[in-house]
């Protein structure tokens, strides 16, 4: 199984001493996994040189993010710190991957139901999510429901769409100040 980790930049808040505990337990090993771990900046000390991934870096992020994700079977995203609405998440639906990612900000918002949600640090968790992924079909194909239908659900235009009615609602309601 490929699982990609989105981690564009290696800061505390995006989770990636909780990835490098959940591949020091042996996941890959177990099960044959290939982690690609996209960023910007080198990887912290926590991703020791013994553990599997490799960490990919080049000119251009988003166009090697992407290329991880269209291979991938599982996009991983543990953060621990505020995402404001883990746009990400949808990029690794649109590629077909089946989400793991942490229930915190605005993420369970972006992921709309689909996916994996667990607890921001829970090293345990995460392990559990990936191994439930790779060794049980109907964990994987859960984890896979409604993800087209959510990444249709943020399209652009859908969502321009979205804010203009709610805005028209807020006017007709009185909730919008026009100022003159």
């Amino acid at each position: 199984m490929r699982v990609a980790i989105l981690a564009h930049r290696f800061l505390p808040e995006t989770g990636g001493e909780v990835t490098a505990d959940v591949l020091a337990r042996g996941f890959t090993a177990r099960h044959g996994a290939e982690v690609p771990v996209v960023t910007r900046n080198p990887a912290p000390a926590a991703f020791d040189a013994t553990l599997p991934y490799r960490v990919l870096r080049g000119p251009s992020p988003a166009e090697l993010l992407t290329a991880v994700l269209n291979q991938a079977a599982v996009a991983v995203l543990p953060s621990v710190g505020l995402e404001t609405f883990g746009t990400v998440v949808l990029k690794a639906q649109a590629a077909g991957c089946a989400v793991v990612a942490s229930r915190i900000g605005g993420i369970p918002e972006a992921l709309g139901g689909t996916g994996v949600l667990v607890e921001p640090g829970d090293v345990a968790a995460w392990a559990d999510a990936l191994h439930a992924l790779a060794t049980d079909d109907d964990a994987f194909a859960a984890a896979h429901r409604g993800r087209e239908e959510n990444v249709a659900a943020h399209r652009t235009e859908v969502m321009v769409d979205r804010y203009g009615e709610l805005v028209q609602q807020a006017h007709r309601d009185g909730r919008v100040l026009v100022r003159r």
